[in-house]
Formats: structure tokens, C-alpha cells, sequence
């Protein structure tokens, strides 16, 4: 992995730990590994999947990792200015050097939670909606 993008993250404030290379990853304030393994995620080979929530996205590009033939990434509140959550460290700035540094082909939907709808975004093998709920103001 290139210096710059090393230097660049660094000064992301990270909520997600994702290996960008071996041996390389963000210092994220989720233990993200852990959680991954507690979701016992499907084959995911030839799936589609839309992770609503996606914030730096970790799971986005694991289940990109894992095989899956199109994954979307949408958060609305997270990505958007001001810098959101405490510390003001939600912002899309992970998510987009992630994407870059690991040569990910995850797509990018930013959308406010509400509005999500097939005619949104489409229809999905597998919905992940990890972390949002308690956010919400009438769920």
C-alpha cells in the first residue's frame, strides 16, 4: 500500500477496523472482526446485498470479500455534513479511502433511511442493517 494512503489514513477518525493490506489495518472503535464472526453470514457467492448503515464499510466490502456479485453501501446521516456522532467523526472520508485502497467495486447509495424503497434501490438477496435501528426516530 502506497505511503500517501497510509498517511491518509491516519487522519481518518475510523468507527470500523478494516485490513487495508496485510498486517495494516484502521484503528476503528468497533472490534469489527468480532462482530463479523457473530453474524454468521450466508454464502454469499453470486448475492446481492445492500448493507444499509454501511458508515466506513466494513461489512461492505467483507461481503464483497466473500463473493458476493453486487453490494451497495447506503448511509445517509454518516456520510453527510457536518461531521456527525460523537467527537464529530462520521463522515464518508473512511468508506471512500477504503473503497480506493482495497479496489473495491462496492457502489455507493447516499439516502436518507426513510426513503429506502425497492424503487430506491432496488431489490436484494441479503439486507444488512447493522448499527441503525436505535438511531432511528420512529422505527
Amino acid at each position: 500500500m502506497p505511503a500517501d494512503i497510509r498517511a491518509e489514513a491516519a487522519r481518518v477518525n475510523w468507527f470500523h477496523s478494516i485490513e487495508l493490506e496485510p498486517g495494516f489495518v484502521t484503528p476503528g472503535r468497533a472490534d469489527t472482526g468480532a462482530q463479523v464472526e457473530r453474524l454468521h453470514l450466508p454464502d454469499l457467492r453470486g448475492k446481492t446485498v445492500l448493507d444499509i448503515g454501511a458508515w466506513d464499510g466494513f461489512f461492505s466490502f467483507e461481503c464483497e470479500r466473500r463473493g458476493a456479485e453486487r453490494v451497495v453501501a447506503l448511509d445517509g446521516p454518516a456520510w453527510r455534513a457536518p461531521e456527525w456522532g460523537p467527537g464529530g467523526f462520521g463522515t464518508r472520508s473512511g468508506f471512500d479511502l477504503a473503497r480506493r485502497a482495497l479496489g473495491s467495486g462496492v457502489e455507493d447509495v447516499e439516502l436518507e433511511l426513510e426513503n429506502i424503497s425497492p424503487d430506491e434501490v432496488g431489490r436484494f438477496d441479503v439486507v444488512l442493517f447493522l448499527g441503525v435501528l436505535y438511531h432511528l426516530k420512529h422505527p
